[in-house]
């Protein structure tokens, strides 16, 4: 090879140069390349992968499948296929490309990928989903995607302060890795650790490298400590990033409403509406809309449109108990409870109906086992001024008691 010919090519191997570059880097290498050998194909491979992460998975598949025409064991060539492959979202062809590249030689990113894709598959059980993932961890201990995969699978399952452990070994490998921090901040932010999530989400967008959804998460965790001028920003952040989304809009809209701007709160989601359909914004101007009059004619076009989800019945039951037409608040509490059985606001919702009925023992026993599968502890408050109407005033006081009792067992 001619000096500039090895130039190109070694830089093009390296493969740290930022996809645009290396399409031209490569390209360039390959175009001067007269002999076809193991340098040509791998260069290949990091070409397909620079014009994956530009979005072009259609030109990385077909530069991939003709080095595997020639090679079918290119390892290299195969875990790039898989990673195409998940990154959209085709985990059939994934899980069947990483399959190859473990049947060609055992490396930490088939192992991982495999986990990966099997677990978004959604045909794998958990503990072959962790012996993968363990094992690509093992062979490659600072492997920081491989710890935030499981990290992601245990925050998708529940399981926050694992994934909040899993994260914090992670950043030891690579303290500034954006994704990891982002990662980090959703497990905080979903154990209502607001404050801590804000911490890690600056973080990761301080590096410029964040993903919107950091914004999104940065916007929400904000919204919950009140500062929602903070959470406007970033929401107006994930509306210029998204303008198809309903996630910004609705954070906007919320914001807005908490800064005392209602009315154009309600434009913001009116606006998104005359645009496109989507039942989430619909819930959120009813919600925002709520006494104005207008609320229920707004969320009754999610129903028109057979798109109500649990949320919508709770709200459409809550709005019929404010005047005290039971039967009609039944049916969407009994909605609510068939989209959703673990709901805890509608059995709370029930237990307001019971006493406004006399049921005072059903009511208690209804609401205590609302409060142990989670409703939140401010709606107490709530029964006992239901009781206190009904002049069950030593009751109201003996209830408080006993939800003392219940919050004591789960502590």
């Amino acid at each position: 090879m001619k000096d500039s010919q090895k130039g190109y090519a070694l830089v093009c191997l390296e493969d740290t140069e930022t996809p645009q570059r290396l399409v031209g880097i490569c390209e360039t290498a390959l175009a001067e390349l007269t002999q076809l050998n193991r340098d040509y194909t791998n260069m290949q491979v990091v070409l397909a992968g620079a014009y994956a992460d530009l979005g072009q998975s259609d030109v990385a598949i077909n530069i991939l499948e003709k080095v595997l025409s020639d090679d079918e064991t290119h390892n290299g060539a195969l875990n790039t296929l898989g990673w195409v492959y998940w990154d959209t979202s085709d985990y059939d062809a994934s899980v069947d490309a990483f399959q190859s590249a473990l049947d060609v030689g055992a490396l930490a990113e088939s192992f991982a990928g495999l986990a990966s894709s099997s677990r978004y598959k959604g045909e794998i059980k958990e503990e072959d989903y962790l012996t993968l993932i363990d094992t690509a961890i093992a062979m490659s201990p600072e492997y920081v995607w491989a710890y935030r995969d499981k990290a992601w699978y245990f925050i998708e399952t529940g399981r926050r302060k694992k994934a909040e452990k899993i994260l914090k070994v992670a950043l030891q490998h690579d303290k500034e890795d954006p994704w990891t921090l982002y990662a980090l901040g959703v497990a905080f932010y979903d154990q209502n650790a607001s404050a801590a999530a804000v911490a890690r989400l600056n973080k990761a967008i301080e590096t410029q490298q964040a993903p919107t959804n950091a914004y999104l998460y940065r916007a929400k965790a904000n919204f919950d400590l009140e500062n929602y001028r903070r959470a406007l920003l970033d929401a107006e952040h994930v509306v210029q990033d998204w303008p198809a989304s309903p996630e910004g809009y609705v954070w906007k809209a919320r914001s807005l409403s908490a800064l005392g701007m209602r009315p154009a709160g309600q434009t913001v989601l009116r606006d998104y509406l005359e645009e496109s359909y989507d039942s989430y914004a619909v819930y959120w101007l009813a919600k925002l809309l709520y006494y104005g009059g207008e609320e229920i004619r707004v969320l009754h076009s999610n129903f028109d449109q057979g798109d109500a989800d649990s949320y919508d019945h709770e709200f459409m039951a809550m709005m019929m108990l404010e005047v005290q037409d039971f039967d009609a608040a039944r049916t969407h509490i009994d909605a609510a409870l068939k989209l959703d059985p673990g709901a805890q606001f509608p059995r709370f919702y029930t237990s307001l109906i019971h006493v406004a009925e006399g049921r005072f023992d059903e009511a208690e026993a209804l609401f205590l086992d609302a409060l142990r599968g989670g409703l939140p502890r401010y709606r107490i408050g709530y029964l006992i001024g239901a009781l206190t109407e009904e002049g069950e005033l030593q009751r109201a006081v003996e209830f408080r008691t006993k939800t003392n009792l219940v919050s004591a067992e789960a502590d």
